[in-house]
């Protein structure tokens, strides 16, 4: 017999965990009744790997902007007085180090027994049924539920540009699995791909560690403190925004708002310092094609000499796809779930696609907005959810 639970959350990143924080303090159900299922071997593991793979020191967004129910909870965990605190939040907003955000996250996992109900499966279907929804995964299981959050994180496919399409122990992808900064050692002549902030903490990493380091750029430098602009944060933007009927142009306004491949001040200062001191190497251009002998690689760039190094790091991010593959085709083609022109799904105010399924994160997009993939878009997703 299947497993049979009031809800199950597939997804164990920020965003699922959330969600199963949030079920749990706001009593909505008993924690025998409740499972998020997600492959890794831990919640939010893919988190970790990522932040420590660009060797990220402090969020981008405030100490508020955290996976607890109460907003204020990271600042108590920090310490009560000033004192404790100190060296755990950088200036502006208070944003928390990576080391003090993380540990909140591991405690509130514990104290909440969060870490018991997470399932190690991947689930490959989703089927609707009369009374329940069926959860089929790769390894055979099914589990039963009366309500699914569908809480998908980025997409799994990493962008690697077709022009490094290669199969080199030089090339690598900072989010790929078997990365690491082994190799990237004193006097290692690396080049680093990408203009965003995780292409400029790799950088910087890199060159702390004594590399020659080329960072390879399509624009210039774009300084921005959020991934999006904050007002998003307000209830008057996101009035406007529901107020938009025509889901194209909500696309449009969440494509206009957010600042991909951006940085924010305080690393757009150190980079610029950088360059300018010539410790690090910037070249802004495409490339325009990859080639690998004895000696190396060489990178040909559009208009610019020939550059020859050792290693190569994409920090590229993922597709800008929707995430989810054959399981939301499956549930597309088969329950008839509305989507926008743009492929993602049309739930209603409160994030339902269906009666017995919510989505959040970039799922959640066409009503959250531009923060839905954020940690604040993680808290308003679970706030709708929960408010039914």
């Amino acid at each position: 017999m299947p497993h049979r639970y009031d809800w199950v959350v597939i997804g164990g990143g920020i965003h699922g965990t959330h969600v199963g924080l949030r079920l749990l303090a706001n009593k909505k159900v008993e924690p025998a009744s409740l499972i998020i299922v997600d492959p890794e071997p831990k919640l939010l593991n893919n988190w970790e790997k990522q932040t420590a793979a660009t060797k990220m020191k402090s969020l981008r967004s405030p100490l508020l902007h955290n996976i607890a129910e109460d907003p204020f909870s990271l600042k108590r965990f920090a310490g009560k007085k000033p004192k404790s605190r100190k060296g755990k939040f950088s200036y502006p907003y208070n944003r928390p180090s990576i080391d003090v955000f993380n540990s909140h996250c591991k405690f509130l996992i514990k104290e909440s027994g969060l870490e018991s109900l997470h399932v190690q499966e991947k689930v490959k279907f989703v089927n609707i049924c009369k009374d329940h929804v069926d959860l089929v995964t790769v390894g055979g299981r099914i589990f039963q539920a009366k309500k699914v959050v569908l809480a998908l994180g980025q997409s799994e496919k990493i962008n690697i540009p077709l022009w490094a399409q290669v199969k080199s122990s030089r090339v690598m992808h900072i989010f790929s699995s078997d990365f690491n900064w082994v190799d990237i050692k004193k006097h290692s002549n690396i080049a680093v791909v990408g203009g965003g902030i995780t292409a400029i903490q790799a950088a910087l990493y890199a060159e702390s560690v004594g590399a020659k380091v080329h960072l390879i750029t399509r624009h210039p430098l774009r300084k921005h403190q959020f991934d999006s602009d904050p007002t998003w944060l307000g209830v008057n933007s996101m009035r406007r925004f529901a107020e938009q009927k025509d889901y194209c142009k909500r696309r449009w306004c969440i494509t206009q708002s957010r600042h991909r491949g951006s940085v924010p001040p305080q690393l757009y200062t150190t980079i610029k310092f950088k360059i300018r001191h010539q410790s690090i190497h910037h070249y802004e251009s495409p490339v325009a094609s990859l080639h690998e002998d004895d000696n190396g690689l060489k990178i040909i760039l559009d208009q610019l000499d020939p550059l020859k190094v050792d290693r190569l790091i994409l920090a590229t991010g993922f597709e800008n796809i929707r995430p989810g593959g054959e399981m939301l085709n499956h549930l597309i083609d088969n329950f008839k779930l509305p989507v926008a022109a743009c492929g993602f799904p049309i739930p209603d105010e409160r994030l339902a696609w269906h009666p017995k399924i919510y989505v959040s994160g970039s799922l959640a997009e066409l009503e959250i907005g531009p923060i839905a993939k954020n940690i604040a878009g993680a808290r308003a997703a679970a706030k709708r959810i929960l408010a039914r």
